[in-house]
């Protein structure tokens, strides 16, 4: 495999909202780096002015070439934001986003460079992750835990194919992953037309994975992931507008095998819900319409072929016990995790019997 040129360029985008002390340590992991950034754009996301000030002012005060910090006029959320910084980094090579919570060891970009100079064919890279705790403590059941859910220990260290360990287990994060941005522009980058949070992550993924590309796994925990009150999971509640974008964006694609057989257990799955939270709201025709469209999308979930009769021929009699088990959810504020990942692939509890 011939090598490329000597000298890419590394763009790292950082979204950040109202976290001024988290981001200032991603930033500071930043200015560690043996091969650092060669360009670097902090983009706020509708913190307050004070928030802004404070981390405008820090992101000056570093000693990172071409680092700069831009304000959102108005809330862009993950689409908008990955958009944004994306358009930004034309004419840079290799392409970053890492949340404002998460911290990289100080040889990670060289090791990443280094991997995806030596193989062109590489779209991405990524490697082992650890997880640290609100205060950036290390935990290693949250780490162990986090290797399980996403199936860490299952594929080996070296070059993998995207699409089954992203189905699979949603092996492959977002953030700090580092994209050959070519590969990016050849798949499109993102869906146009959908917007907010949720599914950026697996948009993204699925579009390289289903264009044949393939990633590297890196052995070491070269970057931690921080679980706290405040992420991002943890604020974006079950709801309609999620489980609609799943919906839009499952229907994009289409596959062969397993993973097209897992592709319709999500899409069959997403329908159900959005038939339940319809129901709940009174929206009888619509209710009927999408269990009917999750029993053509998978006939063999007994839970699809189930709730049919009962919503289509009961719905006042279902509704109570569906609205429950929606509201309760919706209570709860259950933790969205990252739909590319395997909790939010099943989007389903242990017991949930949606």
């Amino acid at each position: 495999m011939v090598a490329e040129a000597s000298s890419p360029t590394v763009f790292v985008g950082v979204p950040t909202l109202r976290r001024p002390g988290l981001v200032r340590q991603t930033l500071e992991s930043l200015v560690h780096q043996t091969r650092a950034p060669d360009r670097v754009l902090v983009s706020d996301d509708g913190s307050s002015e004070p928030v802004r000030d404070e981390v405008s002012a820090f992101v000056r005060s570093l000693s990172l070439a071409h680092c700069h910090f831009h304000a959102q006029p108005k809330p862009a959320f993950e689409y908008g934001q990955g958009r944004f910084l994306f358009e930004a980094s034309k004419g840079s090579d290799y392409f970053v986003i890492l949340h404002d919570d998460d911290l990289l060891a100080p040889s990670y970009l060289q090791v990443a460079v280094a991997t995806l100079q030596a193989d062109p064919s590489l779209a991405c890279f990524i490697t082992q992750a650890g997880i640290i705790d609100a205060e950036g403590k290390d935990s290693d059941s949250m780490s162990a835990r986090y290797d399980l859910e996403h199936g860490r220990q299952r594929f080996p260290a070296g070059k993998l194919p995207i699409l089954g360990p992203l189905m699979e287990s949603g092996l492959f994060p977002i953030s700090g992953t580092v994209f050959r941005r070519r590969c990016l522009e050849e798949v499109g980058f993102v869906s146009p037309d959908i917007e907010g949070n949720f599914p950026f992550e697996l948009d993204l993924l699925m579009r390289l994975g289903a264009a044949g590309h393939s990633g590297y796994l890196h052995s070491e925990r070269l970057i931690r992931f921080r679980y706290h009150d405040e992420s991002l999971r943890n604020r974006l509640w079950f709801n309609r507008s999620i489980i609609e974008n799943l919906i839009r964006l499952l229907r994009k694609f289409r596959f062969e095998g397993k993973f097209e057989r897992r592709r319709k257990k999500l899409l069959g799955f997403n329908h159900r819900r959005l038939a339940a939270i319809q129901l709940t709201d009174g929206e009888n025709a619509a209710a009927r319409r999408e269990i009917t469209s999750a029993v053509r999308t998978n006939a063999i979930s007994w839970k699809n072929l189930a709730l049919w009769p009962c919503i289509t021929l009961a719905p006042g009699l279902t509704r109570p016990f569906l609205s429950r088990r929606v509201l309760a959810e919706r209570a709860r504020g259950r933790p969205a995790e990252s739909p590319a990942r395997e909790n939010a692939l099943r989007s389903i509890r242990p017991g949930t019997t949606l």
